[in-house]
Formats: C-alpha cells, structure tokens, sequence
C-alpha cells in the first residue's frame, strides 16, 4: 500500500476520532436537541404506556429535554417503527445522543463499506467508500439531526445481500426500509413484482412476519397504538406541512390547498418504473441505485437527510474503475458540486422549497454519470 494511501487513511482516522471526541464533549455538556427528540420523546412516552402520537404529550415530553419550539416534532413513522426506537425510552436524553450517534455512524460506514464490495470496488481503495459515505452531505446532515434514515439504508443493504439465497432474512429487511414507507415507494412495487414473477413467496412471508411482529409488539405496548396513528394521520395532516420536493413546487406554482398535486410526480414515477419493466426482466443488483434515485426524486414527502438512502447509487457509481481519468474528473466535479452547494445552503439557513432542487439533481447526475460509463472510452 503507497504511502500517500495510509497517509490519507491515517488521516480520516484522526478525523473521526475528533468528530466522536467533540460529539462526547457535547453531549457532557449540553447535547443538542434536534429530530432525535422526537424518537426519544415517542419511546418515553411508550414505554410508560402513552400515546406517542399525541402532539400534547409529545411536546411536553420535548420540552423536558430542552426542546425550546412553540410546536411538537411530530412521530410520523408507523407503528411497526416503535420497536426499533423504544429501548430509547429507558435513557435520558443525552445517553441517546451519544449512542444513537454513535450507531448511524457505524451503519452508515458499514454500508458504505459494504456496497463498494457489492458493486466491485478495488479493496485496495476501500477507505474511499468510508470517505464518500462520510463526506456525503445527506449523510452529515442525517448524523447531526439524528434521523433515522441510516436503519433504512441498514434495510436496503441487508435485503440486497440476502434476496438471493436469504430469503425469509431479505424480506425481514424490508420492515427497515418501511419506516418511511414513502420515501422508496417504488422499492414497494419493485419487490411485489419481483416476488410474484420469480415467486420467491419465501421473502414475502418474511416481509408479513417481520411487520406483523413489529406491530404487535407495540400494541403490546400501548393496544390502542393503530388507533392513535390513524388518528394522529387524520387530524394533523401530514401533507400541511410539505417537505422540499417536486410535489411541494407544485403546489406552491399552482394551487397550494390542492393536495393532489403532491403526488403528481409520484404517478410519473409509477409510469417510468412501467416503462423500465418493458425494457427487460428486472434484477436487483444494477436496478437499486436507479430505483432509489428515482424514488426519492419524485416522492410526496422526504427531506434532505433522507437522502443517506442514495449512498448505494453513489457507491455504485464511485466504484467503476473502468472510467478514463477525464471521466472520472468529470463526475466528480459534478458530485462536488452538488455536494457544495448543498452544504452551502444548509450553511445560509435556507429553508423550505430552496431544497426542492436536490433530489432531482442527484437524479441528473446518477443517469449522467452511468451513461458516460456506458458509452464509448
């Protein structure tokens, strides 16, 4: 191994090890309250037989660990999402953010990892799939606000190395990718289709008992847990507060009170997936990047730090080493960018639809990126 390799491994190294120093410093003070409240505040609440989807107890739960905002983070996630998140419930505020932290950023490094294997990357440059995953800014953006999108990405990663020979594992999986079941809405019709055509009826059988099992373990809980979703689903209407994508420009360009339009550019992805079928069988190994992207583009509602999901796509596209230099230079400069623009943004405070631009744009330069390395060198 070339000195300048173990240099720059040396390097990132280090540079964790000050990110979980400062991170551990933080949190011995004063650990930031950001999204992870919400979870925090939802275990809590279950744990001692509460409803978790009550905006009044949600804030009040907040609020003792020093959430300062007039209004709730709300719980979204459904009900099968609990299990995962209760053992929260049995720790103070700043155990969790050390822990929870400490958990997204090993996940993300080990799928990071493990998808540069996956797509044939030289084991030689491996420290780069932790360099990418760590310097993807989603993925910043996800470890900072403590998020739960590194457990959908820990989903999509166990189904892809399982659905081959796993089966009743690779649909267990699928519970992780289903807790923002409308985030990677096309992953959903993609695997039904897949499962009826190949009848592999073993991975969906794994699928109903890992959400099942899931579901029932937080109606053991709390029994009324169904209903206070539904409820909470009915009366807060999610969609009254849009998140920054296409379906949300929509709206704002034609009629905001018209919540249909948020799901206009989720129906055209529904038809380019049918469209895609058309053109051959469906196989998951090439087509997951390409179903992410699209997913996450054309969504009703997802933010910013969702966007960890895309880290397969970026893997996949980072570990060609078939490209020429010149190509390599120039996907690069495209990923930087978007990579700096964003950060830059998030740096300026903008809020709102000033994001709207981004999943689209990791869209553009994904289908970029892949016919460059499919065209003539």
């Amino acid at each position: 191994m070339s000195s300048p390799v173990k240099l720059l491994q040396w390097m990132s190294a280090l540079l964790l090890l000050g990110i979980a120093l400062w991170q551990f410093g933080l949190t011995t003070l004063a650990p930031p309250v950001v999204d992870l409240v919400e979870y925090w505040s939802a275990a809590h609440l279950l744990v001692c037989g509460e409803n978790p989807y009550s905006p009044t107890e949600m804030l009040a739960m907040e609020k003792s660990a020093g959430w300062t905002q007039s209004d709730p983070l709300l719980m979204w996630n459904p009900p099968w999402a609990l299990p995962f998140v209760v053992p929260l419930g049995w720790l103070s505020y700043r155990t969790t953010y050390l822990l929870w932290l400490a958990l997204n950023l090993a996940v993300v490094v080990g799928c990071a990892n493990m998808f540069w294997s996956y797509y044939g990357g030289a084991s030689r440059k491996r420290y780069l799939a932790w360099i990418l995953g760590l310097t993807f800014v989603p993925t910043l953006t996800v470890l900072g606000l403590g998020q739960i999108g590194p457990l959908i990405l820990a989903g999509i990663t166990m189904f892809l190395l399982w659905h081959e020979r796993r089966l009743w594992f690779a649909g267990a999986a699928t519970v992780l990718v289903g807790l923002k079941p409308q985030l990677l809405y096309l992953f959903w019709i993609a695997f039904l289709y897949w499962v009826v055509r190949e009848r592999r009826w073993r991975v969906l059988g794994g699928a109903g008992a890992a959400f099942v099992l899931a579901t029932m373990v937080a109606m053991l809980i709390r029994h009324s847990v169904l209903a206070d979703y539904l409820a909470q689903f009915h009366a807060a209407r999610m969609l009254n507060n849009p998140s920054p994508n296409l379906g949300t420009l929509l709206r704002a360009w034609i009629s905001p009170d018209s919540g249909w339009l948020q799901f206009v550019p989720t129906a055209l992805g529904v038809a380019w997936f049918a469209w895609h079928l058309r053109r051959g069988r469906w196989e998951w190994f090439g087509g997951m990047p390409l179903l992410l992207v699209v997913s996450v583009a054309t969504t009703s509602y997802g933010w910013v730090f969702d966007h960890v999901t895309l880290l397969p796509a970026v893997l996949q596209v980072a570990s060609k080493a078939l490209w020429s230099h010149a190509q390599v230079r120039t996907v690069t400069f495209a990923y930087v960018l978007v990579n700096g623009v964003l950060a830059l943004s998030i740096a300026l405070h903008a809020t709102g639809t000033a994001y709207a631009w981004v999943a689209p744009a990791w869209l553009g330069v994904y289908v970029w990126a892949v016919n460059i390395h499919r065209g003539p060198r």
